[in-house]
């Protein structure tokens, strides 16, 4: 239990949650979305896939993170783009929309200026992502 306790906090170097839009419906569990604090690698949120010893991260190009205590900006169904960290080879992301009303599956080569991800529609989302031999889920409230 403590070494689980210790590599949470050495994972989470240096980020802090951000507040979720008032627009997520409570029905909708979705993942934390962080920012980077101090010096900051990246002016966007981003989430890590859980569980989050797979140390995969998909940075969330949809708007900057703004001043400590901003609320991120959702996914857009279409045309927000994403970068991968984390990730040595390609990603394999098989969506469900937890109404159960849809589905995809894509693959996203991993590039360091990302890649558009697009879902069908907007909603409540679970990804279930794999690169390599690693792999695990997000949640995503998509607009």
């Amino acid at each position: 239990m403590i070494l689980a306790v210790l590599s949470l906090a050495a994972m989470s170097g240096g980020s802090v949650a951000m507040p979720a839009p008032a627009s997520v419906p409570s029905s909708c569990p979705v993942t934390t979305v962080e920012r980077w604090t101090g010096s900051t690698p990246s002016e966007y949120p981003f989430v890590r896939l859980r569980p989050t010893f797979t140390g995969v991260t998909m940075q969330m190009q949809t708007a900057t993170i703004g001043a400590p205590g901003t609320r991120y900006t959702p996914m857009r169904a279409s045309g927000t783009t994403v970068v991968w960290d984390g990730a040595k080879s390609s990603v394999s992301i098989a969506a469900t929309e937890l109404e159960g009303s849809g589905e995809f599956k894509v693959v996203q080569p991993v590039l360091q200026s990302g890649r558009v991800l697009s879902f069908p529609f907007g909603g409540c989302w679970k990804l279930h992502v794999t690169t390599g031999i690693r792999s695990g889920d997000l949640v995503l409230w998509v607009v």
